[in-house]
């Protein structure tokens, strides 16, 4: 499983345990970070499309389909730090 640990201070840091939050890849280098928006529960999506929906002035409808269809990057400044469970053979 790879995560991202949100900042105290980024604006999602509460909807995730610790802050921790699925993301897609962190073993490709040079690779934006992004949520991994299916690993969570419905009711976290839905709570982070009208999150970013009321913070955007959107409809909570095309948040979610934007989060479904095209995912959602990170931004660096949101991000303290990042894990992974996978095996690194070198």
């Amino acid at each position: 499983m790879n995560v991202a640990y949100l900042k105290k201070e980024s604006p999602f840091y509460d909807l995730f345990e610790g802050g921790a939050v699925p993301i897609v890849n962190i073993v490709v280098p040079n690779q934006a970070l992004m949520v991994d928006v299916k690993r969570l529960a419905p009711e976290k999506r839905m709570a982070l499309a009208v999150r970013i929906a009321g913070r955007a002035g959107a409809r909570v409808e095309e948040v979610m389909d934007e989060l479904l269809n095209r995912g959602l990057p990170l931004r660096a400044s949101q991000v303290s730090g990042v894990a992974t469970d996978v095996l690194w053979f070198l």
